[in-house]
């Protein structure tokens, strides 16, 4: 049951964003409440697995981070109070989280994620459907959440996690698994998202190529042609849905080079041109060590003498200012468990986790700072654990 709800929940987080992710906390706590005795005679060895190792290890840098370095003249106040609240909140839910899913049986876990993660994705798709016809016409959505680019990004990438042992599933469950990649890119064009509609083309040929090679050879030239009419179909139908809805992505894509060769509008409508250049400037003054996360915002807009608040707008940049050199091989330890699921054991079964939480995570990791954000963080975690868990079932 609780199981269920988890996912559920966590197929809510594109559009409930932080209510999702402590409604998870709750019911995880909850369990492990309910069910202390059997805490005592489980096998808990699994809780130092070096998945969990590697999310404990970047948590403990960064709140550390937080802590050691010294607010520069003109931050905000109450920037560490924040970031200290996040990281050792973050902490203390990681470990309630790793202790939860060693008493959850494999099996279990891979039953909920097919069953429920796919109606948490569709109750968000309605959620965010309406916000877009009756509260923000026009315009780009962002929901509940702080960025209109925080939906479509995890939407994509959970619709992939529900692509997992594809092959196990009834022609229903695959073609409403189909139907929720198709939902992801009209989530997509309700943020205007340029970058996110990249990484959901590339995820869709990616998808065609894994089904492909699943398939036996004999049905291949076939279902190579179905696979290209149907990818081209979606993509048809999501340009139409934005040309419907006003062209506001098609724009954007339209515009992007004219702004590009235009740095008198770099800084409201491409900062990216403007903050990586400065981001560079600051690390290599500051390459070993960093200067802490906390300074990150302050430092930026120091040194372009602007008003906006903006972090570097790339994870890996993000970090290099944080905390140097080890900040960034923390993130990237962070990052790499995800590719377990690459093992020959699991690779033809879980390959579609890998496209969402290896593929378009990197791609979206390198135009924002993803993981600057403990929301972002604990999403990641939440998600990657429960699939590397599913896994084995």
């Amino acid at each position: 049951m609780a199981s269920a709800l988890i996912l559920l929940l966590l197929g809510l987080f594109p559009a409930l964003f932080l209510s999702a992710l402590q409604s998870i906390v709750l019911v995880v706590l909850m369990e492990l409440i309910w069910r202390a005795r059997s805490i005592t005679r489980a096998d808990l060895r699994g809780v130092l697995s070096w998945s969990n190792l590697a999310v404990w290890q970047f948590l403990l840098f960064f709140l550390i981070n937080a802590t050691v370095f010294t607010l520069l003249p003109g931050a905000w106040e109450h920037v560490r109070a924040v970031a200290l609240e996040s990281w050792a909140g973050t902490l203390v839910a990681s470990g309630l989280l790793m202790l939860w899913l060693q008493l959850q049986e494999p099996s279990a876990l891979k039953a909920a994620l097919l069953r429920w993660l796919p109606v948490g994705l569709a109750l968000s798709f309605g959620i965010a459907s309406w916000f877009y016809v009756f509260s923000y016409p026009g315009e780009r959505i962002h929901i509940f959440a702080p960025s209109p680019l925080i939906p479509p990004l995890w939407f994509l990438i959970f619709a992939l996690l529900s692509f997992c042992w594809f092959a196990q599933m009834s022609r229903l469950q695959q073609m409403i698994r189909l139907a929720l990649f198709a939902m992801a890119g009209i989530m997509i064009v309700y943020a205007a998202a340029r970058l996110m509609m990249m990484a959901w083309i590339a995820s869709a040929l990616l998808l065609a190529l894994y089904a492909l090679a699943a398939s036996p050879a004999r049905v291949r030239a076939r279902r190579f042609m179905f696979l290209l009419g149907a990818v081209l179909c979606a993509l048809g139908g999501v340009i139409t849905a934005d040309y419907m809805a006003g062209g506001v992505m098609l724009e954007r894509f339209a515009n992007m080079q004219d702004v590009r060769s235009d740095p008198s509008r770099w800084p409201a409508e491409l900062p990216r041109m403007l903050l990586w250049p400065a981001a560079q400037e600051i690390i290599s003054n500051n390459w070993l060590w960093g200067i802490g996360q906390v300074n990150e915002r302050i430092a930026l807009r120091t040194l372009l003498e602007w008003d906006h608040w903006y972090r570097a707008h790339q994870t890996y940049l993000s970090y290099l200012i944080a905390g140097g050199v080890p900040a960034l091989i923390s993130g990237l330890l962070y990052q790499l468990p995800i590719l377990q699921v690459l093992r020959r054991k699991h690779l033809a079964v879980m390959f579609p986790a890998f496209i969402g939480l290896g593929v378009v995570l990197s791609m979206n990791a390198f135009t924002d700072s993803l993981f600057q954000s403990a929301v972002a963080v604990q999403a990641y975690m939440i998600a990657s654990l429960i699939t590397l868990r599913a896994a084995h079932g």
